[in-house]
């Protein structure tokens, strides 16, 4: 199961502050914006099922970042589809 473009919301969601949360197959993702002065980032994280993203060790957690653009979401897309073949 690959992670599609509509899976994710578009850029305006991030805008209002709150992390996008998803899962396939037995990864978790986490997604939200983040902001330092004027620099804004989509940040992305992924981790392993059952638990939510507050009960995660954060050992198990692999985050990156990337540019606020469409760019920068296609980007994290694909490498959520990395991360994928990782947990399957």
């Amino acid at each position: 199961m690959k992670i599609q473009d509509t899976d994710i919301y578009r850029l305006k969601y991030f805008t209002y502050g709150k992390a996008f949360t998803g899962s396939a197959e037995k990864m978790r993702y986490r997604i939200i914006r983040e902001k330092d002065g004027d620099e804004e980032k989509l940040q992305a994280a992924v981790y392993p099922q059952p638990y939510c993203w507050e009960e995660t060790a954060e050992d198990k957690k692999q985050i990156r970042e990337f540019e606020f653009s469409e760019e920068g979401r296609t980007a994290m897309i694909e490498w959520l589809n990395q991360k994928l073949e990782e947990f399957i």
